[in-house]
């Protein structure tokens, strides 16, 4: 920071001038900055050095301090002109016999830009650069100081309303009264089975969990089996983390307590709750780690797990409520895994009609799909209003002239903050600021030197760092193994006793740092809030920190050699924040298999890029490249999955260089197979063919039915999007004669089984051709393997293949009872990749069933989401639907519009079927335009024949005959449009077409 007077003239101005600085380097000190040089018009200062300090707002605090203390007239009715400068960036600091060196360029650098920024700025203000402003948007009013499109600096005009999360553990509970009335008010409905589900929602620390802890344990909720779970930062990609926590509390489940004997205690509470949740235990098992023998569990699909892990959870919840209504708490929503997100968004929509009051509380950057509920309400938990925050004060300091003493430093540096208000007098007492006790203390210091920190982070930093070096060290060590700290790992990893460590964990204790959570087989603690924890974590040196993680890794190895599996995830997060890499790729790889088989994607997606980070350090041997490929290629197939196609070539082409320095065929025709399908989906055909022939080279030369039947896949889809139905038809017929019993449900690493991806490519290629009875026998035989499956995604990949047959016959009636549920299936998340292809086909069902302004809003959705997917492969056939509900609902210049786009597109990528497609509408748009061309639409239709009669795409070609009548007859041309409409309306017949036979045969009656 840079602070500036005006130049003052006179002795007695530099006089007044020198007490002024005196006053302003007071302020800068006083908000924790370091004076770097002190002129007779200028303070340089900086803030920041010690960790944890938040130093660009301190920096704007004192600025604001600076601003307010020079508002007054100097003597003589002049106001003192000053200006000031911030600006963040990052040094090399060591120190040197206890004095302090940086980086000399980085310095000069910095002052560069302070001189810029102060250049800019006009007498008066606060002026800071781009760099800081991401620092400080949420806490101040800024304004840009010019209008480009990249402001080059910014004017501090004023303070935000702010807080920081945590929840109050001193001083009385004040204010809220509303939001207790509402929080009561939704207890009554939930507890005479109306249920409820209201949001708690609050910057950090302004006292979201203190509100919610306060109702919970009031009178209010007396009679509520209640249960309270949350999410953790440093475990966000653990999936289904507070969802076990929920368990294990309902249950009574020890960390350590044996498998059988809990399993034992899950099954007898279940069967006593209710034995119809008996089918829930296997969902249950999974998730608390038990076996599952006795079940088909291990035969199921992911996507069929998560859909009845959900579904046991919700039932367990909503029958427990039967019994005695049900409060449940998630705290720190913010933090929610994705899989504990859906058990959310499963439960709510069964509370309704459930005994259940649901309270999420979260800070505001979080997002959820509830608010339309009727059911829903949503509690904005604010700063305390001023008199509020001082009836608090007086409570936790106690005399009335002491909080008149700190009020204004206090209420000025807190913001009606609770919990910064408490911490702040807990580190005013500890620093001796205040004596006595809690409710009745002195103050000792002038209420202008006492040093409150600026920041909750600031607050707890400072009080960790003033513990005794033992204590410190065993919290730093704490906050390494987790937010619960298991007693015996935290001694393993301390290099201390059990015994050792109770006197110890007593004063953390007492001081509010940990709670003791109790437990069967020992002690356990955890952090009083999930603030601390992550200040207590960065507040370790990063050095210290790796060795503490690698020594949790040996700890937990040691203490639970036979129970390795239920520690995966911790066992993952040590091994790779402590660098012990070979370990790292082993576990993470581990807890992504884990993931996977709950149908975590994303999670597991997060895994598997840390465990490629890991792999990255070991020494590039044969061995390590071989799991590194099998990295890239498990990530792909989860890539795949979620439809980013993008990431997949990136992890494809790494994977590339290391497996052609390997040498290894298998790899390489797997390798090929992938980039093959990978250049087909971003709609580049050319490349797409070469790496699918190389692959079904190397399968023919291996004789490797996997790879033969993937790069078959592949190939024949290319086929199909380009319009060549014959080449592709014995592709998929190949591969549905290998894929027979034991192969039926071999995914060959396909997200869905082989055995129904063909039948449902086949089902498309044989509509186009208008061999509809077998088209649907393919497609209704691939529903039928999805159902025995029990897979979602599977399913829905099955629902396109009969959809498809029964848009192009004309069936529409039975093919939206088949899409609109497949539509569902993939907003809940079971088929991203197929939304854009499911959307799009009952977009056009929608129109042509005349509904256009139902169909057209699906097509778009559809369009955006391949878009963002980077899906170019089927995209043009999209366009070709869209043009068509625009032309439907009258909008031909929108058509024709769109239409041209999907030719363009079409043949730009090859795609001739879809091509024809493109032309036979824009041909139809001509003849219906203001100033219809009959030449220039026949001239279409005849191209859109031809190339329908090239492809053999009978159903096409049915169209363009009649359409090619319509507009003969338009231009009195009655001979061949007898021909075409005739010719149009047999083959409908023979088709089966009958949506469109009534039309063509009205309009030859017309012409007779």
């Amino acid at each position: 920071m840079r602070l500036v007077l005006g130049d003052p003239t006179g002795t007695a101005a530099i006089w007044a001038t020198n007490g002024v600085l005196e006053l302003l380097a007071d302020k800068v000190v006083g908000f924790g900055g370091r004076l770097e040089t002190l002129s007779q018009t200028a303070i340089n200062a900086s803030f920041g050095l010690e960790p944890i300090d938040e130093a660009p707002r301190r920096a704007a605090l004192a600025a604001m301090a600076i601003q307010k203390a020079v508002s007054t007239s100097e003597p003589g009715g002049r106001l003192l002109p000053v200006k000031v400068a911030i600006h963040t960036s990052q040094f090399v600091i060591a120190y040197v016999s206890g004095a302090r060196r940086s980086d000399p360029d980085a310095e000069r650098l910095s002052n560069s830009m302070l001189e810029d920024l102060l250049s800019q700025a006009p007498w008066g203000a606060i002026v800071i650069s781009p760099d800081s402003e991401p620092f400080l948007d949420r806490r101040f009013k800024l304004e840009a100081l010019d209008s480009g499109a990249t402001p080059s600096a910014f004017l501090v005009t004023g303070h935000r309303a702010t807080g920081l999360a945590v929840r109050g553990t001193m001083g009385r509970f004040v204010g809220r009264h509303h939001e207790m009335e509402l929080l009561e008010n939704r207890w009554i409905l939930a507890s005479r089975g109306h249920g409820q589900v209201v949001a708690v929602v609050g910057d950090a620390g302004v006292g979201k969990s203190r509100l919610v802890w306060e109702f919970i344990n009031g009178s209010a909720a007396q009679g509520a089996l209640r249960l309270q779970a949350s999410s953790l930062a440093l475990s966000s990609a653990t999936p289904y983390l507070p969802v076990v926590d929920l368990l294990k509390a309902y249950f009574g489940i020890d960390p350590e307590e044996a498998d059988e004997r809990a399993r034992e205690r899950v099954t007898a509470r279940l069967l006593e709750l209710d034995r119809a949740l008996t089918p829930a235990l296997p969902a249950l098992a999974t998730l608390l780690d038990f076996p599952t023998d006795g079940e088909r569990w291990d035969d199921l699909d992911p996507m069929a797990r998560r859909t009845r892990i959900q579904d046991a959870i919700k039932r367990l919840l909503v029958r427990q409520g039967r019994e005695q209504p049900l409060l449940l708490v998630f705290e720190d929503a913010h933090w929610i895994d994705s899989e504990s997100q859906a058990v959310l968004d499963a439960l709510v929509e069964s509370l309704p009609t459930a005994c259940i009051l649901l309270l999420v509380v979260y800070r505001p950057e979080y997002r959820h799909g509830w608010a339309d509920k009727g059911y829903y309400s949503q509690i904005r938990v604010d700063p305390l209003s001023a008199d509020d925050a001082e009836r608090l004060l007086e409570g936790l300091i106690g005399g009335r002239d002491a909080v008149e003493a700190l009020k204004p430093l206090l209420l000025e540096r807190t913001e009606g903050n609770p919990f910064f208000i408490e911490e702040s007098v807990r580190a005013l007492a500890e620093t001796g600021a205040l004596v006595g006790a809690p409710g009745s203390y002195q103050v000792v210091k002038p209420g202008a030197h006492i040093e409150v920190p600026a920041t909750v982070y600031e607050v707890l930093a400072a009080r960790i760092d003033r513990l005794p070096r033992e204590e410190r060290r065993i919290l730093h060590c704490s906050s390494v193994v987790g937010k619960d700290v298991s007693v015996e790992i935290l001694a393993g990893v301390a290099g201390s006793s059990v015994a050792a460590l109770e006197p110890v964990l007593a004063h953390l204790r007492s001081a509010d740092f940990l709670y003791e959570a109790g437990g069967v087989s020992g002690p356990e603690y955890t952090f009083t809030h999930a603030l601390t924890h992550e200040v207590a974590y960065s507040s370790i040196i990063n050095g210290e920190r790796r060795a503490t993680h690698a020594r949790a890794v040996e700890v937990i190895e040691t203490l639970h050699t036979d129970r390795l599996a239920e520690h995966t995830e911790d066992l993952a997060r040590h091994s790779f924040r402590g660098e012990v890499w070979e370990k790292a790729v082993e576990y993470l790889g581990r807890a992504a298999a884990r993931a996977l088989a709950r149908s975590a994607n994303r999670e597991a997606a997060a895994l598997l890029e840390q465990a490629l980070s890991a792999v990255a350090h070991l020494p590039r041997d044969p061995k390590i490249l071989e799991r590194a490929v099998d990295l890239q290629f498990d990530l792909r197939s989860v890539l795949q999955s979620l439809g980013e196609f993008k990431a997949m070539r990136e992890r494809l082409e790494t994977a590339r260089a290391d497996v052609e320095t390997l040498g290894d065929p298998w790899r390489l025709g797997r390798l090929s197979a992938y980039l093959c399908d990978n250049y087909r989906v971003m709609g580049e055909h050319d490349r797409a063919v070469e790496w699918g022939q190389r692959a079904l080279a190397i399968a023919d030369s291996l004789a490797d039915l996997e790879l033969q039947v993937t790069a078959n896949t592949y190939l024949g889809q290319i086929s199909l999007a380009s319009g060549g139905y014959q080449d592709a038809i014995p592709r998929f017929t190949r591969n549905i004669a290998s894929l027979t019993g034991d192969y039926t449900d071999k995914r060959f690493g396909s997200p869905q089984p082989r055995s129904v991806h063909s039948r449902t490519c086949l089902a498309w290629c044989l509509a186009e051709f208008g061999e509809f009875p077998g088209a649907r026998a393919a497609a209704e035989e691939a529903v039928e393997i999805a159902r025995a499956l029990d897979h979602p995604l599977s399913l829905v990949t099955a629902y396109f293949g009969i959809g498809y047959v029964l848009v192009r016959k004309g069936d529409l009636a039975p093919a939206l009872a088949i899409l609109e549920p497949a539509l569902e299936m993939t907003r809940a998340g079971h088929s991203p990749v197929w939304f854009p292809r499911i959307a799009s086909l009952l977009g056009a069902s929608y129109s042509l069933a005349g509904r256009p302004h139902q169909g057209r809003p699906l097509v778009e959705e559809a369009l955006e989401r391949s878009s963002a997917m980077h899906l170019v492969s089927g995209r043009s056939l999209m366009l070709v639907w869209l043009a068509e509900s625009w032309m439907a609902a009258g909008e031909l210049d929108r058509a024709r519009e769109v239409g041209t786009h999907a030719l363009r597109l079409a043949q730009e990528h090859k795609e001739r079927g879809h091509e024809a497609w493109a032309v036979h509408t824009l041909g139809r748009l001509a003849a219906r335009l203001d100033a219809p061309s009959h030449e220039e639409a026949a001239r279409l239709i005849d191209h859109a024949l031809r190339m329908a009669t090239e492809l053999r795409m009978r159903p096409l070609a049915a169209h363009c005959h009649v359409a090619f009548g319509h507009i003969r007859a338009m231009a009195d041309d009655q001979l061949n449009a007898k021909h075409h409409l005739a010719a149009g309306a047999d083959l409908l017949r023979e088709l089966g077409m009958e949506l469109w036979l009534p039309g063509a045969e009205a309009a030859l009656r017309r012409l007779v």
